[in-house]
């Protein structure tokens, strides 16, 4: 036998975790999922537009998000986390689900993410709103 074609290569591909905790992927009532408390200082879309004079920054993209949740319902996943008190909390597509509580749909699309993401994607989204206000 050769001893050559039987041995472990010194790089081996990593693995996976395997964990026991399994994310939640699928469509809730959409009176289940609120905005995440930790990102109330960031505004959402809507909050923004309703701060927009002139009609052509966030205004503008409202209604854009608008029209295409109205036409094509929401297409990405909302990230959320478990609320304690029950139902979910959004921590990255708020603007996605005010819309889509704006135009009255019964469920939203989500995907349970961990809270380190969660931690991390309300450090950026902190960062980005002291970068806009400068």
């Amino acid at each position: 036998m050769n001893k050559a074609a039987t041995k472990t290569p010194a790089h081996k591909p990593a693995r996976k975790a395997k964990t026991s905790q399994k994310s939640f992927i699928g469509d809730v009532p959409v009176e289940t999922v609120t905005d995440w408390p930790e990102l109330a200082a960031v505004p959402t879309l809507p909050q923004s537009a309703q701060m927009d004079t002139e009609g052509k920054g966030p205004l503008h993209e409202w209604a854009g998000l608008l029209e295409s949740v109205s036409e094509h319902g929401i297409i990405e996943r909302i990230k959320v986390i478990k609320n304690p008190d029950g139902g979910w909390w959004a921590v990255d597509g708020r603007s996605r689900r005010a819309a889509g509580e704006h135009q009255q749909l019964k469920k939203l699309p989500v995907e349970e993410i961990s809270q380190a993401l969660a931690d991390a994607i309300a450090k950026e989204s902190m960062q980005r709103r002291m970068m806009d206000s400068t």
